[in-house]
This record gives C-alpha cells, structure tokens and sequence, in this order.
C-alpha cells in the first residue's frame, strides 16, 4: 500500500490549493501574453500577481511538508552552521569593493541591467536584459543595491550573501550523509577556496549557479529519503527560478530527470519515476510560464533557453571552427574531445581558467584539498550505486561535461560555476572516508582532518589575499579598464572626457558605465575629432593609439600628459589634460 507521502498527488484541500496555484500560474502566462502583444503596463502588472501568488498557494499546499522541516530544524543544533555563515559573510565582505580590483565588462553590465530594473527602465520582470538573460537574474543584485547603495558594494554585496546562503546546502547534505566533522571540514574549506571567494565577490552573479544547483541537491536527497508531492513541486519551482537565472543553470533539469532514472532503475519503480519527472516538470513549466509567453510573442522564439548557448557550444559551427583553429585543422574529432574531457575534468586539480574574469593561476583546488577530494570521489565511486556523496560527484561530473568539455575556452570557470558546492560535497566525502579507514582511531583521524582544514584554509586565503589580489588582478585583462573608468569618475563635475580607444580602454564599456554613471564624453577615432570643449575637458589615449599623442598636443600645445602604469611598471594609458 502506497504511503500517503508517496501520493502522486495530495488529498482533500491540498489538492485543489495546487491546483489553484497551477491556474494562476496559467493566468501569469496568459496576462503576459496578453501585455505583450498589447503593450499593456496594466497586463504585466496582473501576470506579475498572479505569479506570485503561485508561489504563496504552493506553499499553502504544501504547508505540512514545509512544517515537518520545521519541526526538524528545531530539533538540529545551528551554532556549527551560523559559524560558517558568518565566517563566509565576514571573508566575503572583507575590501570586498576593491578585491578583485578589476571590474570586468560583464560585471559592468550586469550592475547596468541591476540598475536599469531598479529605476523602472525594463519594460516588464519577464523579459530579457543583457545577453538575453531574464530580469529576475539581475533582480537579485538589484534588491542588494536598493538596500545598500547603486555602488559596487552593492552590486557585490548580492553575490556574497548568495554564496553564503550556498554554503548552507552543503553543510546540511555532508552531515546528513556522514557526520558533523567531515560537513564542518568540507564547508571552511569551501569557504576559504579562492575559486568560491571570487564566486561571492565577483558581481557577475556567477555564484547563482552554485546556489541554485546545491540546494536543487538538497531537495533532491529530501525527496529520496521521504517522497512527497511538496518536495517534487517545490523542486520543479526552484527550476523554474534556475532557468531564469545564469545560464549554467539550464543543466539543473537535465540533471534532476537523470537522478529519477537512476533512482527508478535502482528500486524498480516506474510510479515513482513518473512522480519524480512529471510533477517537477509541471512546476518548472508553470515558473517559466510567463516569461516563455513574453519572449513568445515578442520575438516568435524563446531566446533565453538557446542564444548565448549557440555561441559558446562544440555543437554549433562557429564553436567547431574555434576547436579546429585550436587544435589544428588535421586534429579528428573523437581527439580534440579527449583533449576538451582532460581539461574539463581534471579542471579542479589540474587545468588553469581561461577565462578573463577570473584567471588565476592556480586551479580550482590546492593540492591539500586536492586530497579528500580524490578520496571522495574514489569513495563515490567504488561504494556502488546506493554510496552516499554519489549523486554530488556525479552532478560534478555532468556539470564539467557540459560547461567544460562541450564548450570553447575549455576550462572557463564561468561555466562550471554550478559544480563549486559539489566539489566541497566530494570532500567531505573524503574526510568522512578518513574517518570509515581510521576505524577505532576515530580521534586521531579527527586532529589530522582538523590539521588538514587548518593548513589548507590558511594557504588558500593566502592565495587569494595575496597570489591572486596582489599579484594576478594587475594583469588581468580589465585592469586597464577600471583604472581608466576610476580615473574618469574622479574628474570634476562637468569635465568631457574623449577616449581614443582601443583594445585597453573604451568609454562605452560596462566597465566605465556602471563605475562612472555621471561621466560626459565619447569614443573618438582620433584626435582630429576632439572637438574644442567650451569646459573643462581630458582625453585618454590608449597605449595602441599612442600615435594620436603628437597630433593631440599640436591640437592643444598647452596640455598635461600623464602616465598610467599597474604595479609592475606596464603601461596602461595616456591621460591629457586638454587647455
């Protein structure tokens, strides 16, 4: 007899509370529709209600789901977990405006569309921004900069929080699947890792992938121990938020779909298979309905699934002629995708970024969390298909794949952004794996997990405060950029600023956008086109145009010429002073 957790659907008034949520998330999607085909401010207004008011009914109808998590969160002991929240937040927030110094073009942008949402600039929540991302992507850095200032501490602010609140996930799964050590261990280590402090400083909003995909984890693992319709439509909503969200995300359901498979094959149910797939796919449908009926109508396509994924992927044909530019036109194709799966999966020990947002020159993990990170796996692996920590690495395992091997630019950290809980997930595993081979030695073992943490959290800050802050920022390839954009806000008011721009420096960027709102000026092409300012007025030059600085001068003979180099004597820019 099938348990009432295990019901396809609840009984009695739950039901139908669902079913109306279900209902209003068809009438969000109709009202979208609607507006959009009408320019109806009015129309986005009620799809908008009606989209919030599908959450609040699930959550009504789920109610004794959502209790019963209660009742065992009291019962838990928090002060281990509070401790590692505060611990992430205080590294997070610590000179999170100037570490990293460089603020990249995406992160620029990303503040744009941050700020536009906030001040009313977009024509409706479901609709795509920049880089045909959906507005609740930026929605979350905006809610950070109306509460703590349209400032990059606001913008950065949103992505440490979020990486806090990723942190979380991964304590509670280590703990449920091992112990309190193995989870405290794995999560300071998450902490500290370079990689995730950059996640949850960096206002590109990266981090939203980590977030999103660990805690879809945990709800996955909720759902496996204590089926229930509540788990598998709150699942199927918080797809929804993920598809909307950064597009490494857009694995998230694939995922879950391989997790049913996986789980109806081991237990030999084809009920629960189709509970497991269906109702998410519902719920995920349902969140995603509005803004599929937007993009619908407006442009006859749903852009957010599939244009910034055609530009990066091995499967479309600019991404395969970048592979064979890569490797060589006489390189075969089963070769170059060994060469691509190398780098990918062993991008967490191995293989350095080879992206310009991140770009340090040290992998994913130091070698003394490299450790427990390849006896987790080993671990995961060897225990057979039930082994816990399983369904973490193998996520891991997808998500290097997918946003790795499959792509051009291979590794680019970006997009493996998904997999940074489950890599600690995978530690975890290994301490816990000390523990199991220690045997009756369970304390000695505990003083050299402890001694391991100690050692490789001190080394990883180190890393980044110093290696990275210190020594790799200068050199990334936006440093130009922040220190021109920097250098034009901090001119008088009213000062037009001509850019004679390159490579180093554009007055369009995102960069200077977002760090110089209030900045006058424009790109020119020379100095012929400089006109003569009747104010206060400067030029940048950058150093491939260095040929326009004769020409310049001619122009105004009077003017002040400046150099701008990094910290190890590279030259950046020419400002003038024009009089």
């Amino acid at each position: 007899m099938t348990r009432r957790s295990d019901s396809f659907l609840p009984d009695g008034p739950a039901s139908a509370i669902a079913a109306g949520a279900l209902l209003c998330a068809a009438l969000s999607a109709a009202a979208c529709g609607w507006a959009a085909a009408y320019s109806s401010r009015a129309g986005y207004w009620a799809a908008f209600i009606f989209w919030i008011l599908f959450f609040v009914l699930t959550a009504l109808a789920s109610r004794r789901w959502l209790a019963s998590l209660l009742i065992r969160a009291r019962e838990a002991n928090w002060l281990p977990l509070a401790g590692l929240i505060v611990l992430s937040l205080g590294t997070s927030l610590y000179r999170l405006s100037a570490i990293p110094y460089s603020v990249h073009g995406d992160e620029g942008m990303v503040g744009l569309a941050a700020r536009r949402l906030l001040h009313g600039g977009a024509e409706t929540f479901f609709s795509s921004s920049w880089y045909f991302l959906p507005q609740f992507f930026f929605s979350i850095p905006a809610m950070s900069m109306a509460l703590f200032g349209d400032s990059l501490f606001g913008l950065r602010l949103s992505a440490a929080v979020t990486g806090a609140l990723s942190v979380v996930p991964v304590y509670l799964l280590a703990r449920r699947w091992w112990s309190e050590w193995p989870a405290l261990a794995a999560c300071v280590l998450m902490v500290s890792n370079p990689w995730f402090q950059f996640l949850s400083r960096f206002g590109g909003q990266y981090v939203q992938a980590a977030f999103f995909t660990v805690w879809l984890l945990w709800l996955w693992e909720e759902n496996r121990e204590r089926p229930s319709m509540a788990a598998r439509a709150w699942a199927g909503a918080w797809m929804g938020l993920a598809m909307q969200s950064y597009q490494a995300c857009h694995l998230l359901p694939l995922l879950w779909i391989a997790s049913a498979l996986g789980l109806a094959a081991a237990r030999r149910n084809a009920y629960e298979l189709a509970a497991n797939v269906l109702i998410p796919l519902v719920f995920m449908i349902a969140c995603l309905g509005p803004l599929m009926a937007h993009d619908w109508m407006k442009n006859g396509k749903m852009e957010f699934l599939f244009s910034r994924a055609d530009s990066v992927s091995l499967f479309s044909q600019s991404g395969w002629n970048r592979m064979k530019d890569e490797y060589g036109a006489e390189r075969g194709a089963a070769a170059i995708l060994m060469n691509q799966a190398e780098r990918a999966w062993l991008a967490p020990l191995a293989f350095l970024d080879r992206s310009g947002q991140y770009g340090a020159r040290t992998p994913m993990l130091g070698w003394l969390a490299g450790v427990p990170f390849v006896l987790g796996a080993a671990a995961a692996l060897t225990r057979g298909r039930g082994a816990r920590g399983l369904a973490a690495f193998l996520w891991l395992a997808a998500i290097l794949t997918a946003g790795g091997a499959l792509t051009i630019d291979d590794p680019f950290y970006p997009r493996l952004a998904g997999g940074a809980g489950l890599l600690f997930l995978t530690i975890a595993g290994g301490f816990a794996a000390l523990e199991r081979f220690s045997g009756a030695r369970i304390r000695a073992a505990r003083w050299l997990i402890a001694a391991m943490t100690l050692a490789a959290t001190v080394m990883q800050l180190h890393a980044f405060f110093y290696g990275y802050a210190r020594r790799d920022a200068p050199l990334m390839v936006h440093y130009p950029q922040t220190r021109l954009a920097y250098w034009i806000a901090a001119q008088p008011a009213g000062t037009s600023v001509f850019v004679i721009a390159g490579p180093h420096g554009s007055f369009q960027s995102g960069t200077v956008r977002f760090l110089a709102p209030d900045a006058r000026g424009r790109d020119v092409a020379s100095a012929a086109e400089i006109p003569m300012p009747p104010g206060p007025a400067a030029a940048i030059v950058d150093p491939t145009r260095k040929s326009e600085l004769p020409a310049l001068l001619d122009r105004f003979p009077d003017a002040k010429v400046d150099l701008h180099r990094n910290p190890r004597g590279d030259l950046l820019f020419y400002s003038v002073e024009l009089k």
